[in-house]
């Protein structure tokens, strides 16, 4: 264990009695401490909720699904017992009861760093993974506790991919997860009927083209239903002392069977390679660092929405109707006859619409937001200065490097104005880096007196800076690139007339943040931020690249297919 981990799974994954368990020495935890110290709001948690949808009555089948941030997170109960510890028919039974009979009300399901608990890890991802700095993340083991009937749906591991369904020509990260208390079932499905699983998911739900499309329909399924369809798989029982390690590209659920606490991390090994020619990702994966290094190809998301992150969420009978209010429907119209050219929001009964957040949204997406980012490309392009060359020895993703661009900037231009934004962001990027890094709630507070100081900024300043990069943050959400197209500067005319306080409101307001998001859920709004995401790496960058569009003497902003070709380059 330890550092000796992954040198020693080098040498027995090849091994032919390699059968994805191993026997481990036991590192206990004692249940009462873990949930007296653990933190629940902290920054390191990504989700600590279960919420489940039952299938039809006697299909086999039902639905997981892990939000984030949606509201007050389930407590944990007071009684914290470990399940007996089942046989592997006792153990298909259980599933296959479960399945049927899903938890009605939310349960409790944690997932994160949990920093806040003292406990000596025993997993390592191993040095190849601690010296990439795109996976930065997965440098510390993640906790998995839950309580009974608790579950994550059939998934495999980032980055997985098989070129042509050739099993030897396999991509993407490995996983290893041991349980230190409790009780956790496994269904592995066997790698030989990889394709078949897939045909299975794929005709009967709706999936897109991406790599991770059965993970995006989270799904359950009871070991019965599998045998009908004529698909192998194995039931593993993992408890304290027994690692769990699936082959790569292996897809496998688990349920935890009583109270458990386990812990995993992602890992590779010596020849495995996470870059594939045919790996793709969309929207529902999430805009990380991992799938902008290493996904080659972006595609639409799925007709529903089933991802795990912010947007997480139980699959419809049926799309929702759209409909809307007077109020809306006047905002719309007028939206229309001032911009033909804006693409408009489509208004969904389940959001909590209100008419600022349809002006908002369309704003993103009107001719007056493609306009202005030309119009920065332009001004950067001409400019003689570019900020982000400034002779700083410092790290691009450092706080002081973002703090010497921020004092840098022209603010009384539009370029300016958007590089303050552009700064602000990535400061608090950084800073968000740190604390990740350092496993700290927050930065040291006389560390940041200090960078302050040095720079002549008042600790005030510094923090409000932070905030307003926090702010953006949250804005842009899973679009990245969005900055470039939130107006800059007020239209004073109706229906845009869209001042700096109004981002700052819609973030302030979870309900209609999260409307706004979905409003944005659209493949041309993915284009409109992959164009934004580019021009800013071109500044960080100083790329040699350019826009095709900036080949033309005028961009026309009422082009039908402006969005089709504003993120080509040449």
């Amino acid at each position: 264990m330890g550092e000796g981990l992954i040198p020693a799974l080098e040498k027995i994954i090849p091994h032919p009695d390699f059968h994805n368990e191993v026997s481990v020495p036991h590192n206990p935890i004692d249940p009462a401490t873990f949930r007296a110290n653990l933190d629940v709001c902290a920054s390191d948690c990504q989700y600590t909720t279960n919420i489940f949808q039952r299938g039809p009555k006697g299909e086999g089948y039902g639905f997981v699904c892990a939000p984030v941030g949606n509201g007050k997170p389930v407590a944990l109960p007071e009684s914290l017992e470990a399940a007996k510890t089942p046989t592997i028919t006792e153990a298909r039974h259980y599933l296959n009861h479960y399945v049927e009979n899903l938890p009605t009300k939310p349960v409790f399901y944690y997932s994160g760093h949990a920093f806040s608990v003292p406990h000596k890890t025993p997993l390592h991802p191993g040095h190849e993974m601690l010296a990439n700095e795109f996976l930065a993340d997965l440098h510390h083991p993640y906790y998995h506790v839950g309580v009974d009937g608790s579950a994550n749906r059939f998934h495999w591991e980032d980055l997985s991919s098989i070129d042509g369904g050739d099993l030897s020509t396999r991509h993407g990260l490995r996983s290893a997860n041991v349980v230190l208390f409790g009780v956790k079932l496994w269904i592995l499905i066997a790698m030989n009927h990889t394709t078949k699983f897939e045909e299975f998911v794929s005709t009967h739900w709706d999936c897109n083209t991406c790599s991770h499309r059965v993970g995006h329909r989270s799904l359950l399924i009871a070991p019965w239903r599998l045998e009908k369809e004529g698909i192998d798989f194995t039931i593993h029982v993992a408890t304290p002392g027994k690692m769990i390690v699936p082959d790569l590209c292996q897809y496998h659920c688990v349920v935890n069977m009583g109270f458990c606490i386990a812990q995993s991390i992602n890992f590779k090994l010596a020849g495995d390679q996470l870059v594939s020619n045919t790996h793709a990702s969309c929207k529902e994966c999430g805009l990380t660092e991992l799938t902008r290094k290493y996904s080659n190809n972006r595609v639409a998301p799925p007709k529903q929405s089933r991802k795990r992150g912010a947007k997480a969420s139980l699959p419809a009978a049926r799309p929702a109707k759209r409909v809307q209010s007077a109020e809306v429907t006047e905002v719309l119209e007028s939206i229309r006859e001032a911009d033909p050219g804006c693409i408009v929001p489509q208004v969904d009964k389940s959001d909590p619409w209100h008419s600022d957040v349809v002006v908002m949204a369309a704003a993103i997406q009107s001719s007056l937001a493609i306009a202005q980012f030309v119009s920065l490309v332009r001004e950067w392009r001409s400019s003689h200065d570019n900020i982000f060359s400034c002779s700083s020895d410092k790290p691009k993703t450092s706080v002081e490097y973002q703090i010497e661009c921020l004092q840098a900037s022209t603010k009384n231009l539009a370029l300016g104005k958007f590089i303050v934004r552009l700064c602000q962001m990535r400061l608090a990027q950084a800073a968000e880096k740190i604390k990740e890094r350092t496993g700290l709630k927050r930065i040291d507070p006389s560390e940041m007196q200090g960078i302050a100081e040095k720079h002549g900024m008042e600790k005030r300043e510094l923090g409000r800076h932070l905030e307003e990069g926090r702010w953006w943050m949250k804005l842009c959400g899973p679009y990245e690139g969005l900055l470039p197209f939130l107006l800059l500067t007020p239209d004073n005319e109706a229906p845009f007339d869209i001042k700096k306080k109004d981002w700052y409101h819609l973030v302030s307001v979870d309900a209609k943040l999260q409307a706004f998001h979905r409003s944005l859920d659209e493949e041309h709004m993915q284009k409109i931020s992959d164009a934004g995401q580019i021009f800013e790496g071109m500044m960080r960058l100083e790329s040699s690249k350019r826009f095709q569009w900036e080949e033309e003497e005028k961009f026309d902003t009422q082009a039908k297919n402006q969005t089709e070709y504003l993120s080509t380059v040449v």
